[in-house]
């Protein structure tokens, strides 16, 4: 029942298509190389109970803050995810947003 605002973007690595509620970021893919379309019909197909609007306004401002990293500029503030996955992804995805910015974690201290 989510509404889900999208666009395309340009990132560090190409095209992409990013996906945002009021949540925060619930989508992310990379455009190349099968097209938009494909990467709106993965979305879609992720989300199947949402409604979709395109919305360059909402979606960019959040482009530049996630990929600020790549043009050598500090994260102004906490960037909201709104992701959807088992607990086990989910408690994964925790520790690696515990790793202090900068930081390297190998993969056995994040499976600690």
């Amino acid at each position: 029942g989510e509404t889900i605002r999208f666009a395309e973007a340009d990132g560090p690595f190409g095209r992409a298509l990013i996906g945002a509620t009021e949540k925060g970021v619930c989508w992310l893919s990379f455009i190349e190389p099968l097209g938009l379309r494909q990467s709106l019909e993965e979305m879609k197909a992720d989300w199947p109970a949402a409604s979709f609007v395109n919305d360059r306004g909402f979606v960019l401002p959040l482009a530049e803050q996630a990929f600020a990293f790549a043009a050598g500029q500090p994260l102004d503030r906490p960037l909201g995810l709104f992701v959807q996955g088992t607990n086990f992804q989910l408690k994964v995805w925790q520790a690696l947003l515990a790793i202090p910015c900068g930081s390297l974690a190998t993969y056995g201290a994040i499976a600690e």
